[in-house]
């Protein structure tokens, strides 16, 4: 198809492991208006060095998630939801997006898209 490049043939361009496209959209249209799904990234790119497994204690990448203690998880009587009262469910972790090394990776804002 003319005009498509595919992840594969755009690694191998850039001399790169692999090119991941985010697939991520939003709804651009102020309340009242018609949907208008624009893609989250739109016209930029970002690129950025990160090993298969990355190990914080001695291995160089853009960054990784820090985490704390372990998932959680755990339900709450509560007697004002649903006929007869309910459990609420209460689920999360607690992480931290860390840039380790901001030299390994780059942004391009206004590119051709």
């Amino acid at each position: 198809k003319l005009g498509v490049a595919y992840e594969d043939d755009v690694a191998k361009i850039l001399g790169v492991r692999k090119v991941l496209v985010g697939i991520g959209w939003y709804n651009a249209a102020n309340k009242g208006q018609p949907v208008n799904q624009v893609r989250i990234w739109g016209k930029r790119c970002f690129g950025f060095y990160c090993p298969e497994n990355v190990d914080p204690e001695g291995m160089n990448c853009w960054g990784y998630t820090a985490e704390f203690g372990t998932r959680i998880a755990g339900t709450i009587v509560d007697p004002n939801i649903g006929l007869w009262g309910g459990l609420r469910v209460r689920a999360g972790e607690s992480v931290r997006e860390v840039v380790a090394a901001p030299e390994f990776g780059f942004l391009i804002q206004n590119a051709v898209a």
